[in-house]
C-alpha cells in the first residue's frame, strides 16, 4: 500500500512497464540480494521459455 498518490502512480506505471520486483526503503543488504536473486530467476525462466518457443518454430 502506498500512501502518496505520486508514489502510487510510479508503482502502477512500473508494473505496466513489466517491473517484477520493488525495493522499499530502508534497503538492507539482505533485501537487495534477495531482490536481485528473484529478478535473475525470473529472467532465466523467461529466457528458457523463449528459447523453447523458437526451437518449435
Amino acid at each position: 500500500m502506498c500512501s502518496a498518490t505520486a508514489l502510487q502512480n510510479i508503482v502502477l506505471e512500473s508494473i505496466q512497464l513489466d517491473a517484477k520486483q520493488f525495493l522499499v526503503k530502508p534497503i538492507t543488504r539482505e533485501k537487495l540480494l534477495i531482490t536481485i536473486h528473484k529478478t535473475l530467476e525470473y529472467t532465466d525462466e523467461k529466457a528458457l521459455e523463449y528459447t523453447k518457443s523458437i526451437q518449435n518454430i
